[in-house]
């Protein structure tokens, strides 16, 4: 049976009292079908623990690790979740092997160009009777690595945060294999970005990607319009933006001079896998909200601006040359503060229905906000980005102080927009 992703996260939410269902999940959670479906699955996980797991150590003694990524068809999953591992492994944090990469079906649904990269650093194994022999040792803990353990986090803090943090600024891991480099030259030169010109990624998310789970993260979507004025900032200063994403988003209007020296490669000819790796590795920097492919930037060590950031307490960047602006929050007319926030369940929501039920209305970032934080990360790569004032650090340190070890980005070492901050200063409840 497929397994859909939005089940995937429902079988990692434990007993957090700060975690939430919403209704719909629950609905299609507990139809009879899967409801006998799980309960099948769980007793039949637990009968082959009993059996396999001395299997698993003779195996494990031996050298065998097998690593097994959460969701392989998500391009974000796909990128962090080995790098984690690997940047683990670099640090001295796990024992120096060559794990076996899981995927099904040689490699179907993920991003081959990827995949040729991870080939440098694991076995793989996709598809065939070694898959299915392997897979039965997926829940297996001493032979089976889980890439979500580091990314997903759904209960508790991003590990992977806290090694891009203890990583610092060391060079990436991954390279780019030269046939993809010259490859992602010759569509810059498609696309009729000039030669030697730099650009930026922008990427924003909509609902068309994955119909089957919009149901649960619709609330993360943005308006592609309200990022022109940003666009219009990068051409002024010389660049380009190359528009990432898929044949379902929303078309940029052709030769709308409100969006200069902008490409639309998500709906051009020359999309392949290997663009889209490349175009995420050589950009200046990635600005984005919080969509997957921005992991692709970040494990190339690519800066990331996160913008439409929610939930609250993912409202960092994983790196610490990351700069994000998290969505407005407002009830019955009232704006919530940061603290109500943080210090309350809904900075753990991540599910749409959990945002309506709770009676908020979700207000993007207007377009001055995007302009301000592509200002401070262009000031900031040019070397003309001033100081912080004291009412500048003070409020980053307060924003920061609202984590708990358990919200998604407590490891981060990112920051927030320092224009954004200033705005809202008042939903700081600073004395």
């Amino acid at each position: 049976m497929r397994t859909e992703f939005w089940e995937i996260e429902l079988t990692k939410i434990q007993d957090n009292p700060n975690i939430k269902y919403s209704k719909a999940l629950l609905k299609r959670d507990k139809s009879i079908v899967r409801r006998i479906r799980r309960k099948f699955q769980i007793a039949m996980r637990s009968a082959r623990s009993v059996v396999l797991t001395p299997v698993a150590r003779f195996l494990a003694s031996r050298g065998v690790r097998v690593f097994s990524v959460s969701g392989p068809s998500r391009i974000g999953h796909f990128a962090a979740e080995p790098d984690w591992y690997l940047k683990q492994v670099a640090l001295g944090e796990r024992e120096a092997i060559r794990p076996i990469l899981l995927l099904r079906s040689k490699g179907t649904g993920v991003n081959l160009a990827l995949l040729d990269i991870w080939r440098e650093h694991f076995d793989v194994i996709d598809g065939g009777w070694r898959f299915a022999i392997l897979r039965q040792f997926k829940y297996i803990p001493e032979l089976t690595i889980n890439g979500g353990d580091g990314v997903v986090a759904i209960t508790g803090a991003a590990d992977y945060a806290r090694v891009l943090d203890k990583w610092g600024s060391r060079p990436p891991l991954v390279k780019l294999p030269s046939q993809q480099e010259q490859e992602g030259r010759d569509v810059l030169a498609q696309l009729g970005v000039p030669e030697g010109a730099w650009f930026v990624c922008l990427h924003v998310r909509e609902g068309g990607y994955s119909p089957s789970d919009e149901f649960i993260h619709s609330h993360r979507n943005s308006d592609i319009s309200t990022y022109k004025q940003a666009a219009q900032e990068i051409a002024r200063r010389g660049g380009w933006v190359i528009r990432m994403g898929d044949a379902s988003m929303t078309p940029l209007t052709a030769g709308d001079d409100r969006w200069p020296n902008t490409v639309d490669y998500a709906l051009s000819d020359s999309k392949s896998y290997e663009a889209d790796v490349f175009l995420c590795a050589r950009a200046r920097f990635f600005l984005g909200d919080t969509s997957g492919l921005i992991m692709v930037s970040a494990i190339f060590g690519v800066p990331c601006v996160l913008t439409n950031v929610i939930p609250h307490g993912a409202g960092m960047g994983m790196g610490a040359t990351d700069i994000a602006i998290p969505k407005i929050l407002e009830r019955d007319g009232r704006c919530i503060s940061f603290p109500e926030i943080f210090g309350s369940e809904i900075g753990y929501f991540r599910m749409a229905e959990l945002y309506q039920d709770a009676n908020l209305t979700i207000i993007n970032n207007s377009p001055d906000e995007i302009h301000a934080v592509v200002m401070e990360i262009l000031d900031r790569l040019e070397g003309q980005l001033l100081p912080e004032t004291v009412e500048e650090t003070k409020l980053q340190q307060a924003f920061r102080e609202l984590f708990q070890p358990d919200h998604y980005c407590y490891h981060s070492a990112g920051t927030i927009g320092r224009a954004f901050l200033k705005k809202h200063a008042d939903l700081m409840n600073i004395e």
